[in-house]
C-alpha cells in the first residue's frame, strides 16, 4: 500500500487527539483544553505564486513561513481592532502551499454558524498578514521602494520576493485570498470530518455487498432453475 503524504490524508498525522495535545501544547489556554471542546478546520494558506500586493514567497521560505504561522490567532477579514475567535495550532508544507490548521472553541456562542458557514462555502478562502524586512525585486535585486529600482509590481511582469521574514501577524477568513488557490482542504481529508467520511464510506460498501448478494442468490437460482427445466425437457420432452 503506497503510503499517503500529509496533504493527502491529514487525520493520519493530525488527528483530533493529536490535534487537542499541540493546541495546550502551545500555552495559549489558561486550562487543558479537551477534545470535545474544539472544531478543526483545516485551510491551504499561502504558496510560491503571486499576490495580490505583487509579492512571492521563495520556495525555500515556505517552511520557515509555516514555522511562524503556528501560534498566529484566527481573525475575520483582517479586523486587527477585534478579537480572535480561534488559534492557528500547526502548520506544514505540502505540493508547495502553507497547511495551516486552526481551532475554534465549540464554547462560543457564534461557533455553529462560523462552522456551517466555512464548511458550506459561504466562508471559502483565508489571508494572512504578516511582517518581513524588505521588497526585494526580482529583476534588480533591489529594494522595490527605493528609487534606484526602476520597477513596478504587476507591470511587466515584475514581481518582489517577500524577503527575510520576521513574523506571520494573523490568519482570517476572508471574501477572497491573497493568493491563488488558497481555501479549505475537503472534508473528507480534514482532521475533524475525516472519520466521519471513512465510516459512512465503509458502511456504503458495506451495504453495497449486501445489495449485490441478496440480488445475486435469486438471479442464480433462477438460472439454475431454467438450466434443470431445459435439461429435463431435452431428456423427456
Amino acid at each position: 500500500m503506497q503510503a499517503m503524504t500529509r496533504g493527502e490524508i491529514l487525520i493520519d498525522l493530525a488527528n483530533k487527539d493529536d490535534a487537542t495535545e499541540k493546541i495546550n501544547g502551545l500555552g495559549t489556554s489558561r486550562r487543558t483544553l479537551k477534545t470535545d471542546e474544539i472544531a478543526i478546520r483545516t485551510p491551504r494558506l499561502i504558496g510560491t505564486e503571486q499576490t495580490t500586493s505583487g509579492g512571492k514567497l521563495r520556495e525555500s521560505d515556505l517552511h520557515l513561513f509555516a514555522e511562524l504561522t503556528i501560534g498566529a490567532p484566527l481573525l475575520i477579514g483582517h479586523q486587527k481592532e477585534t478579537k480572535p475567535i480561534g488559534r492557528v495550532y500547526d502548520a506544514w508544507v505540502e505540493n508547495q502551499m502553507v497547511y495551516a490548521p486552526f481551532y475554534i472553541p465549540l464554547g462560543r456562542s457564534d461557533a455553529k454558524d462560523l462552522l456551517i458557514d466555512i464548511d458550506t462555502g459561504i466562508i471559502a478562502e483565508v489571508s494572512a498578514s504578516f511582517s518581513f524586512d524588505k521588497p526585494l525585486c526580482a529583476i534588480c535585486n533591489l529594494d522595490m521602494r527605493s528609487l534606484a529600482c526602476e520597477h513596478v509590481p504587476g507591470k511587466d511582469n515584475a514581481f518582489y520576493y517577500y524577503d527575510t521574514l520576521k513574523k506571520v501577524l494573523e490568519v482570517s477568513l476572508v471574501y477572497r485570498g491573497g493568493h491563488p488557490g488558497t481555501g479549505f482542504a475537503n472534508l473528507a481529508n480534514d482532521p475533524e470530518w475525516a472519520p466521519k467520511f471513512n465510516s459512512l464510506q465503509e458502511s456504503l460498501m458495506q451495504k453495497q455487498k449486501e445489495l449485490t448478494e441478496n440480488l445475486m442468490v435469486p438471479g442464480f437460482i433462477s438460472l439454475l432453475c431454467r438450466l434443470l427445466e431445459d435439461k429435463v425437457k431435452g431428456e423427456y420432452g
